[in-house]
């Protein structure tokens, strides 16, 4: 079971549980690394513009976060821009359109 914890600008709105998130736990297995010091690694999902994004405290993977709407070129540049974590906050948290909420593992 996976708890949904939705979050505007890092405030608590509600809590939902699914019991059922098969595209999440899908989506999860595709991870890939990210250099940074701040984000561990990112997924995505072009079809339905889905991101994961698991970060992590001194290189052990912790929190998880789904992003809504997220452009695919948004994700791609993930792996080319200097600062993933620079280009996380600019183009990602800092976006108005991109509704976020914490998987929380249960």
């Amino acid at each position: 079971m996976i708890r949904l914890l939705s979050c505007y600008r890092g405030h608590l709105i509600t809590a939902v549980q699914i019991n059922s998130a098969v595209s999440t736990r899908e989506l999860s297995k595709t991870f890939r690394k990210v250099d940074s010091s701040n984000i561990y690694a990112v997924a995505y999902d072009a079809s339905s513009r889905t991101m994961l994004v698991r970060f992590h405290k001194g290189g052990v993977p912790s929190a998880t976060y789904v992003y809504y709407d997220v452009p695919d070129k948004v994700y791609r540049a993930f792996f080319t821009k200097p600062s993933a974590g620079k280009h996380f906050w600019k183009e990602v948290r800092n976006n108005p359109r991109i509704q976020y909420q914490r998987l929380k593992q249960t």
